[in-house]
């Protein structure tokens, strides 16, 4: 946990460092509203998925601070009330291909059985396509954990720390540009036991109405391994775009 707030102070001291330079910044706002409800004669149930993302564009470097809120609710109680915050920073070299990441993190979910768990780690990544209508980026690095699960019987010690293997893949295609498909996947291994992984899955498909309104089917997934907790969500919405 220590290690988090120190990379998150680390963060926040190259976001203001780099504020200071004289390259122009590009300003990035989007927020995705999305979600599902079901009502019947006999029970009604709900489901909302709403995240926002703030970027800032300046010379080689990107920083986004990503929030996020789920929340469901059905006849029988609350099924989702999930909740994530993260920052990162991206430094890329000078033909934009390789880039070095470092990032903080921290989430709470009621469907996954976790309490609490904040992430930091450095890595590597790189563009393996890069074009007007399509673009793959893969990116490897470390993480330290520390989380907070639900006390089960399988789950004796809910509190632990322990470093991970982080690998994303990154993809968009366009068509046409006006339908956009984005999907962001990760696995996270821990180093010191193999049943201990978590996999991480967000889609997005939106057909845009105007240049900053789009259509949205998002998909997600998660599971967390250790705790058996397992979530997929389809839901559809409103994406608001806004580049200044």
């Amino acid at each position: 946990m220590r290690m988090t707030a120190c990379l998150f102070l680390f963060l926040c001291s190259i976001f203001f460092s780099y504020s200071q330079r004289t390259d122009t910044a590009v300003f990035h706002l989007k927020a995705t509203l999305t979600g599902i409800i079901n009502k019947t004669n006999t029970a009604n149930s709900y489901l909302s998925n709403n995240n926002v993302r703030f970027s800032i564009l300046k010379g080689p470097s990107i920083f986004n601070s990503v929030y996020s809120w789920i929340y469901g609710k059905q006849l029988t109680g609350i099924t989702n009330n999930d909740y994530y915050a993260g920052l990162d920073y991206n430094y890329y070299d000078s033909a934009r291909v390789l880039s070095a990441w470092s990032y903080v993190g921290y989430d709470k979910s009621y469907s996954l059985k976790l309490n609490g768990r904040f992430q930091g780690g450095v890595g590597l990544g790189a563009d393996l396509l890069e074009s007007q209508y399509i673009s793959l980026n893969i990116s490897e690095g470390i993480i330290f954990e520390y989380n907070d699960y639900y006390q089960t019987a399988d789950i004796q010690q809910n509190i632990n720390q322990v470093y991970r293997n982080s690998l994303r893949i990154k993809s968009t295609i366009i068509i046409k540009k006006k339908i956009i498909l984005n999907t962001t996947n990760f696995w996270q291994q821990s180093f010191s036991d193999k049943e201990d992984y978590i996999l991480k899955s967000n889609s997005t498909l939106n057909l845009k109405l105007k240049k900053w309104l789009s259509l949205t089917v998002a998909v997600a997934y998660n599971k967390i391994n250790l705790t058996g907790g397992e979530t997929f969500l389809l839901n559809y919405g409103l994406t608001f775009d806004k580049i200044f």
